[in-house]
């Protein structure tokens, strides 16, 4: 029986690639591919600006897919950018009992108020106030725990121990909405629908880091043209995301600054040099220059380490410390000195920060000519993910109100709860208040009761914060 086909769409600042793809017995085959330019202010920075702009090149790609192959799915897997991701720091602290040890319960309490805390730190710095503000404008993903304290002392794990005050540091991650309502807003103009839906980093990590990996300290950093996204991977899962705003067109800038050249003729004066090319260009005065490679070097250097010093310290500020070793994608990362600069910063050996290409898909078959560096894995992986998963992002309802969670593991209760923007204030129970009354002259105080937990049902079953969720539950 023929494996049905699956289409899949790279939506990025500068491109946009389209691929179509099906399952084979143990491998994927590209049957077709096409990536165009983007036309000038559609997109900045991963997000789009002009809507109607990124519709007309996305059919452009389309209409000729469907030249070559016939008719192609109308419902596309696509990726959000990673670059759009903002992480927020949160804390929090609780008092407990020094008598009973802490449990796993009490600790995922702390978190989720630190999480909470994060969340409010998000309004402050946007400006806004109201919680339901931040769930109808930011799409909870994620937090990794940084710091853990034990009255008030740093400890790796608060489980077991007993205590007067507990404290955690988290980091927390938010998608904005708008980037998937413009995505799907651009996919309707051209006549599309989103059929499967994750993030860059994450398909990416997939599709590049074979599962044997995945438990080690990791960092993929996938190089573009205005910003360099960052995914760390740990214990079999992604546990935190960055980006940093420089990237590959820094380094264009600095020869077009140096020379007096336009955009175009910086990055091509950046490509001779890369591929060991006859140096020779135009100025912007219209003069044909001839620079030595010692002085291309050097002025692209500056440039470099400034590139490599912000990935490093996003990597070091997402993981606590360096990871064992670095996955560099992106067109971006074909930069020279990029990868030895990089692993300078994070003080690795230089052999344990290396750029993927396509070899690095060994399980993806066809269309090598058109998909071959290291600007390819993005959306190779956007199409494995179609293939594989209907989307990371799981529908829910909470409290009568439509949120969506990020399914990259096995998503419970809690982080349903945490993307509707409830946190563990609504869940534990408060004392009442005291009663003062005067009977017969006789002041009298009737002390409050002790406050119960809330009750959480799913699909009308109670159920604790432990219980895996699934998608459409209530």
């Amino acid at each position: 029986m023929q494996q049905p086909l699956t289409y899949a769409l790279d939506v990025g600042t500068r491109t946009i690639a389209g691929v179509v793809m099906e399952p084979l017995a143990d491998r994927y085959r590209i049957l077709a591919a096409k990536v165009e330019e983007q036309e000038p202010g559609a997109m900045q920075d991963g997000q789009i600006h002009d809507i109607k702009r990124v519709a007309r090149t996305i059919s452009r790609i389309t209409d000729e897919l469907e030249q070559e192959l016939g008719q192609i799915p109308k419902q596309v897997a696509v990726a959000a950018a990673g670059r759009t991701l903002k992480t927020m720091m949160g804390s929090a602290a609780l008092p407990v009992s020094p008598l009973e040890p802490i449990d796993e319960h009490t600790v995922q309490a702390l978190e989720m108020q630190a999480v909470t805390d994060a969340r409010a730190n998000l309004n402050s710095s946007s400006g806004s106030t109201s919680q339901g503000s931040w769930a109808s404008t930011d799409i909870f993903v994620g937090y990794s725990p940084i710091t853990y304290y034990l009255d008030n002392e740093p400890i790796t794990s608060l489980i077991g121990h007993r205590g007067t005050t507990i404290g955690v540091d988290v980091l927390v991650t938010f998608l904005p909405r708008i980037v998937i309502d413009s995505l799907s807003a651009a996919l309707t103009a051209a006549g599309l629908e989103i059929g499967s839906l994750t993030l860059e980093p994450i398909a990416a990590i997939k599709a590049a880091i074979p599962p044997s990996m995945r438990r080690l300290r990791l960092a993929l950093v996938d190089v573009g043209a205005g910003t360099s996204d960052i995914a760390l991977t740990r214990d079999g899962t992604v546990v935190a995301y960055g980006m940093v705003s420089i990237a590959g067109d820094e380094v264009t800038e600095a020869l077009c600054q140096h020379y007096l050249l336009d955009f175009q003729q910086g990055e091509k004066l950046k490509r001779q040099f890369q591929r060991d090319e006859r140096l020779s260009v135009t100025n912007v005065l219209g003069q044909k220059i001839m620079p030595q490679p010692r002085e291309v070097a050097q002025v692209m250097m500056q440039a470099v380490k400034g590139l490599a010093s912000a990935i490093s310290e996003e990597c070091l500020r997402l993981g606590g410390s360096a990871p064992q070793a670095v996955i560099c994608i992106g067109g971006g990362s074909l930069t020279p000195f990029f990868t030895e600069t990089l692993a300078q910063y994070l003080k690795l050996p230089k052999d344990l920060v290396a750029v993927r290409d396509r070899n690095a898909l060994a399980n993806v078959e066809g269309c090598e000519d058109i998909l071959s560096g290291p600007d390819c894995i993005t959306p190779i992986a956007i199409g494995i993910n179609g293939i594989s998963s209907t989307s990371v992002f799981l529908p829910v309802t909470v409290n009568g109100r439509k949120v969506r969670i990020l399914g990259t593991s096995t998503p419970t209760v809690k982080e349903a709860l945490l993307a509707g923007g409830i946190g563990i204030r609504e869940l534990r129970g408060k004392p009442g208040a005291a009663l003062t009354v005067t009977i017969n002259g006789e002041m009298k105080i009737i002390p409050g009761s002790l406050g119960k937990p809330a009750v959480v049902r799913m699909n009308g079953q109670v159920v604790d914060l432990d219980t895996i969720i699934e998608s459409e539950a209530e």
